[in-house]
């Protein structure tokens, strides 16, 4: 698909200095070594510009997802539960990340075009 090409080119590249050759290792979580690429970059974002992200500290940019989920998926892809006590981690557009406690995921923003 365009996404899929688009993250394939977009995020090795933005994320190659940290990454090196091994961009699943980066996007690995430390707790589950060898279990595959446990973070995905949110879908819906997808060629949407930065001035439709109203608000940049409720809208997920990044976060977990099943192991091997695709460089890009929707809240479709979070694992059933957290694998870290506290929440799932999850990164803003703002910069930020946090642990989101699952009650507190339909207050976050997946997608800013409301769909």
């Amino acid at each position: 698909s365009r996404l899929t090409r688009a993250v394939f080119r977009l995020l090795p590249k933005a994320l190659a200095p940290y990454a090196g050759e091994d961009m699943d290792q980066l996007l690995s979580d430390p707790a589950n070594q060898g279990a595959g690429r446990a973070f995905a970059m949110n879908a819906r974002l997808s060629e949407l510009p930065i001035s439709a992200i109203r608000t940049p500290h409720n809208t997920v940019l990044f976060f977990e997802c099943e192991f091997g989920s695709p460089y890009a998926g929707t809240r479709e892809h979070l694992p059933a539960a957290p694998r870290h006590r506290g929440g799932y981690i999850i990164g803003f557009a703002d910069g930020r990340v946090d642990q989101v406690p699952p009650d507190e995921l339909d207050d976050l923003i997946w997608d800013p075009r409301g769909r």
